[in-house]
């Protein structure tokens, strides 16, 4: 007779015991729970507490709480404004010039001229010029860190100071690039005051016998021989050639005066003939004007760029700019 049957049912029992037991006793728990009736309410007796299961199931878990927090901390944080772009925008007058801007904003010319990236040292009243700032190095400075002390690219910074390697010498100088916008020029005529310390010998006025053609080729020898000096010896220029129509010895036209072989270095040499400036065109109506700040000079000269014995040893009617205007 086997007793592998008995065996097996044996095994089986052991193991549905607890099972049964188990799910017994979760029924038993349940019927308990839905079966226990409800105390009747008496006006003497506290109503009973209640859990609030709605709240429990509806409220968000302590995690995805934070997480919302957060979210909306991120959400409305604002961005940084970023610091103002180094160096400054000059409004040209009329009698600047670059010289004159370099001194008074302490700064050398070349880096004008590379701050601007002119390529002569030309410029026009009513356009707007960048003052670059000027940076030092110090001991254990780096390019990348100059470059973020002034928020400026660092390709850039490379560019405009020429730079050829990356190591930076104590006592170097760097031009710090202006990253910010730059204003539309603005043109307009320059104020005419009526100075009676600007004597015109006279007041004489040759507008009315001047042709709009002989202004033009009169503001053609202001550009050429003074186009980078301050506005009143542009005028002085243009009084010189006026002076001359008026002085016996010399031609009775514009024409005549201005191409008189031999006076004028820019007619010879081709030069007079570039496009007069704006600038250029208002001093040569000054002068015709009657506007004289020579008072009656023949003569002008640039004291760097020549070496005649004769002009030098000639009465000295006025210093304007670079230039020396005499009788």
């Amino acid at each position: 007779m086997s007793v592998l049957p008995s065996i097996s049912r044996r095994a089986r029992s052991r193991w549905m015991e607890p099972v049964v037991t188990a799910v017994g006793a979760a029924i038993l728990g349940l019927t308990m729970t839905h079966a226990t009736p409800r105390m009747p309410q008496t006006s003497d007796s506290p109503p009973p507490p209640e859990t609030n299961v709605e709240t429990v199931r509806t409220s968000p878990p302590p995690a995805l709480e934070q997480w919302t927090i957060a979210r909306r901390v991120r959400i409305t944080l604002k961005r940084a404004p970023s610091p103002p772009p180094a160096g400054r925008i000059y409004h040209i007058a009329w009698g600047d010039t670059l010289w004159s801007l370099a001194q008074r904003f302490h700064v050398s010319v070349a880096s004008l001229e590379v701050a601007n990236h002119l390529s002569n040292p030309d410029i026009e009243a009513g356009s707007y010029l960048v003052i670059p700032e000027v940076y030092h190095v110090k001991p254990g400075d780096t390019l990348a860190a100059v470059a973020r002390a002034f928020n400026v690219p660092l390709v850039l910074l490379w560019h405009e100071n020429r730079l050829t390697r990356d190591k930076l010498q104590p006592g170097q100088t760097l031009l710090i690039p202006y990253t910010g916008r730059i204003p539309k020029a603005e043109f307009s005529a320059p104020e005419m005051r009526a100075a009676p310390a600007l004597n015109n010998r006279g007041g004489v006025s040759l507008a009315a016998n001047l042709s709009p053609e002989d202004i033009l080729m009169l503001a053609h020898l202001v550009q050429a021989e003074a186009g980078n000096q301050p506005f009143l010896g542009q005028v002085a220029v243009a009084a010189v050639a006026l002076n001359r129509l008026k002085t016996p010895g010399y031609p009775k036209t514009l024409d005549g005066v201005l191409f008189q072989p031999g006076q004028f270095e820019t007619v010879a040499n081709g030069t007079f003939w570039q496009a007069p400036s704006k600038q250029a065109l208002a001093a040569a109506r000054a002068a015709a004007s009657g506007w004289d700040p020579t008072d009656g000079a023949l003569y002008f000269y640039n004291p760097s760029m020549t070496n005649d014995n004769w002009l030098e040893g000639q009465p000295v009617a006025a210093v304007i700019g670079n230039q020396v205007f005499c009788r």
